[in-house]
């Protein structure tokens, strides 16, 4: 998720989000998936990874 490599952790959803908009180049089925990430705190790269295949 290379997308989110750059970030300063931890950062929550909104942010996420925000993030990714301002990156012309994502996908929008990975946008779309990120708006149903559950409302919270992520630590890193790969915590969104993990919420993005278990929904939590």
């Amino acid at each position: 998720m290379q997308l989110f490599t750059q970030l300063s952790w931890p950062m929550n959803k909104k942010a996420l989000i925000e993030h990714a908009k301002e990156d012309t180049g994502i996908d929008r089925d990975l946008l779309d998936q990120l708006t149903k990430l559950p409302d919270r705190e992520y630590k890193s790269a790969p915590d969104v990874q993990n919420a993005l295949v278990t929904g939590e």
